[in-house]
């Protein structure tokens, strides 16, 4: 798996609207990512319920930027834990099409995270990674995750696909530093 531009869009997006220049990505073989990021992004889960059962918490959302165009949905956003610390930075593209007007409603609301409205309403969907990375954290992303000073973070790329094989939305996912 070698991060492409394509994998990258919903991140990219955020940054092109700013009119920034990203920061540089570099590939990493899921095996070679190191604990605990392997077991938290290198699996076929959602990554809303796999941080909940890690950080043993309900998690709430912040969206920080939204684009709405058609059925195209775009959202960056935090993943907060209860004393508001954020455990992942995200941005997705949600193919709203794919999915019943009531959830739909649901996604636009911003209430709560793609995963857990998914699962909250049995959407049957499936969660395929499909590149991991590392990333040196640049202004933007530090900022968001309460970083102060460069270190490397790992992320991944992850497609979400309804029963029928249709695409629900494409994500870019990165953790905060874990302190051992």
């Amino acid at each position: 798996m070698s991060p492409a531009i394509d994998h990258f869009a919903p991140f990219i997006g955020f940054y092109a609207d700013a009119k920034a220049k990203p920061p540089a990505t570099a590939a990493i073989d899921g095996a070679q990512m190191p604990e605990p990021y392997r077991s938290l992004l290198v699996n076929d889960g959602d990554m809303t319920p796999t941080l909940e059962q890690f950080h043993r918490c309900k998690l709430h959302l912040q969206i920080m930027g939204r684009v709405h165009a058609g059925d195209e949905y775009r959202r960056q956003v935090l993943l907060l834990d209860p004393q508001n610390r954020p455990v992942e930075f995200g941005a997705i593209r949600i193919h709203l099409d794919v999915l019943l007007p009531a959830v739909q409603k649901l996604v636009l609301a911003g209430q709560r995270p793609l995963g857990g409205v998914l699962i909250e309403h049995s959407v049957p969907h499936r969660s395929s990674p499909s590149a991991y990375f590392s990333v040196i954290g640049d202004e933007l992303i530090n900022r968001a995750l309460g970083v102060s000073k460069p270190c490397t973070l790992y992320g991944r790329c992850n497609t979400l696909t309804a029963k029928d094989g249709r695409v629900i939305a494409e994500v870019v996912e990165i953790l905060p530093p874990h302190k051992i």
